[in-house]
């Protein structure tokens, strides 16, 4: 007999799973909006409570719909077979929350589909915390753009004074063998590019870029790849290519050297012959034979490129330093090992990703192309008077090298590719500067001394370092390193002191507290929601297949069939008494088919009122009283009528 009422029929179940899932999908739906965002507190509402709100309707929801099934689960276990009446017990108990389902699944019961629902009333604990869990927090930067975020880069630097020096104010101008006339020159370097050499020879990497000038108030900035105007440096072991001679007339380096030290004139009293180690540019490096080494280092610095070993093509030159090496000074000539190596500096063009993290910039860089422009660094139409003729000028037209008698010469800008340039000022300037630092001039009229050695590190008893910056060349364990500094040093001098000032507008990045969804910990709710809906299919199943009204977790269907169980349960009114008499209890629950039939109970047939006779049919005994009907009790007498009516025996 079908009902139209909402008890009589699934709706309020269904209705409950849909409801879970739509909570559970609302969760989903609200961390996924609100994910790698700002926490936001609307009136003291957070995020948590709503997903709180959310997760304890989904849990309560699914807890109602799985309750009822595991209700309506005992009526369908009893109705397959007579069982025991402590499943009765066990199952409704499983319905009433995770204690009672913990408890069944030591039951025989355990082994049917009513365990599906009674794991996922036990696993339902969890919804709450988990949800809770998936909503994590995190410190990230949002970076916006600032205009007040800046760092420097320059495309044109011109800083440093170059003059030209008139026929008024030179009392002795320079005469050519023609009879011309003209005037030297002279030029210094700007005094941030002085300070820049000296710290970048003296300082690490690490240090040199922390004095790049940038404005970063945020202490976190970031600024998009731009392009600078730089100085490039590299350095090259040349020990290979070092020849070691044996000279009978060339005198120890550390003679003249040493005398020039003293008194600025050669006395050369030795010349026993001497091992020596020469480069390919006329660098060389001697000692006396068996003796203490004196000199340990000798060095070349230029910035003519055709009087370099390695940087011969780099047309941008802007200094080279070959180097000549003792590394055991305490050995005796020529026993210890000697090393040799090339660095040099040119003017180039660098990509730069910029940025700062914790107040500490950091720098990415690498090299762009920038090829020397061919029409730059070129002689002006129109010189001033006074300057050297063509036929005597000197170097050739394409060094950057800085003589005094023909710098005189105006030229144009050296450019590096389309939008890099140098001024004629700025390249004399900083070579003049380079030669002051790197190089010692030998002064004297010998002809013995050699034409490759403009700085050197002599031992006498006291190490003494000509020009005084050797004493960070000789005592360097990375060159390469050192020089690197030196140039990003002299880099940052270019970009800060470049014409028009220009600069790179970055983005401020401040701190902020975001949301991070923990999307892990929402599957095993999202699976239970999922188990709770499938619960619900199976059981509507079954419940359709046996043809037994739906029931659930109702009293009322207990009370109707209590006054069939209660003479059973006669003397029992504690719990336990109850519980005890319930294991020996057999119950078979009828189906509609069977409505006018009442419950059997098999507990009856146990004991000593019955004994097992042969009987005819499917079953091969049954128990018959062994005492007769009047001289059983009251309510013995009504049971056994009821137990023989069920089994057809009246």
């Amino acid at each position: 007999m079908k009902s139209k009422h909402t008890e009589d029929t699934w709706f309020l179940q269904t209705l409950a799973v849909i409801g879970s899932t739509l909570s559970m999908g609302a969760i989903a739906v609200l961390l996924a909006h609100y994910d790698t965002k700002p926490i936001f507190d609307w009136k003291g509402v957070t995020i948590n409570a709503i997903v709180a709100v959310f997760a304890a309707i989904a849990k309560a929801l699914l807890a109602f719909a799985v309750s009822d099934c595991l209700g309506q689960s005992k009526w369908i276990w009893f109705s397959w077979q007579p069982r025991n009446l402590k499943d009765l017990d066990s199952i409704d108990n499983a319905s009433r929350g995770p204690l009672g389902s913990l408890r069944l699944l030591r039951r025989p019961v355990a082994r049917s589909f009513i365990t599906f629902g009674a794991v996922v009333v036990i696993l339902s604990v969890v919804i709450d915390p988990f949800v809770q869990l998936a909503i994590g927090k995190q410190n990230k930067i949002i970076y916006k753009t600032d205009q007040s975020t800046q760092i420097t880069y320059a495309r044109r630097y011109s800083r440093g004074s170059f003059t030209r020096q008139t026929k008024i104010l030179i009392i002795n101008p320079v005469k050519l063998k023609n009879g011309d006339t003209f005037y030297r020159t002279t030029a210094d370097a700007d005094f941030g590019m002085k300070s820049a050499i000296l710290y970048g020879i003296s300082e690490s990497d690490k240090s040199v870029t922390q004095q790049t000038r940038q404005t970063c108030l945020s202490n976190n900035c970031t600024w998009a790849t731009f392009q600078s105007l730089a100085v490039c440096s590299a350095c090259t072991d040349l020990t290979h290519r070092l020849s070691r001679g044996y000279s009978e007339s060339a005198a120890p380096l550390d003679l003249y050297l040493g005398n020039l030290e003293d008194s600025g004139a050669i006395a050369l009293s030795n010349t026993d012959p001497n091992t020596e180690y020469i480069l390919p540019n006329g660098l060389r490096l001697n000692n006396m034979e068996h003796q203490a080494i004196s000199t340990q280092m000798t060095a070349y610095g230029t910035s003519n490129q055709s009087q370099s070993i390695t940087f011969s093509s780099r047309d941008t030159l802007l200094w080279s330093m070959a180097m000549i090496k003792v590394t055991d000074p305490e050995a005796k000539w020529p026993s210890s090992p000697v090393t040799a190596s090339e660095c040099g500096l040119w003017y180039c063009v660098n990509d730069y990703h910029a940025s700062v993290e914790k107040g500490e910039l950091i720098e990415m860089t690498s090299s762009a192309p920038s090829r020397r422009s061919p029409e730059s660094w070129q002689l002006l139409a129109e010189q001033p008077q006074y300057t050297v003729p063509q036929k005597y000028r000197r170097p050739p037209p394409d060094t950057l090298n800085y003589y005094t008698d023909s710098a005189s010469l105006l030229r144009t800008d050296l450019q590096l590719g389309a939008n890099f340039n140098l001024s004629q000022s700025a390249v004399y300037s900083i070579n003049k500067a380079m030669n002051e630092t790197f190089s010692t001039k030998l002064d004297t009229n010998s002809s013995q001394l050699p034409n490759f050695i403009n700085a050197y590190v002599l031992s006498r008893g006291l190490v003494t370092y000509h020009p005084t910056v050797m004493q960070i060349l000789h005592n360097s364990s990375d060159l390469d390193a050192t020089f690197a500094a030196l140039a990003k040093s002299m880099t940052n001098s270019i970009r800060a002191n470049g014409d028009d000032n220009l600069v790179a507008i970055g983005e401020a990045g401040t701190d902020n507290t975001l949301i991070e969804v923990r999307w892990p910990y929402l599957v095993l709710p999202a699976i239970l929601v999922i188990a709770g809906g499938v619960f619900l299919g199976i059981v509507i199943y079954h419940t359709h297949a046996t043809g037994i009204a739906i029931w659930c977790s109702n009293v009322m269907p207990s009370v109707a069939l209590g006054g069939t169980l209660g003479p059973n349960m006669t003397g029992s009114m504690l719990l336990s008494q109850m519980s005890e008499k319930a294991k020996e209890e057999v119950v078979h629950f009828p189906n509609p088919s069977e409505a006018s039939k009442p419950v059997l109970a098999a507990s009856f047939y146990k004991g000593p009122n019955y004994e097992t006779l042969p009987v005819e049919g499917p079953s091969s005994s049954r128990r018959v009283p062994t005492r007769s009907v009047s001289d059983m009790s009251d309510t013995e007498s009504r049971v056994w009528d009821t137990r023989q009516s069920q089994i057809g025996l009246v």
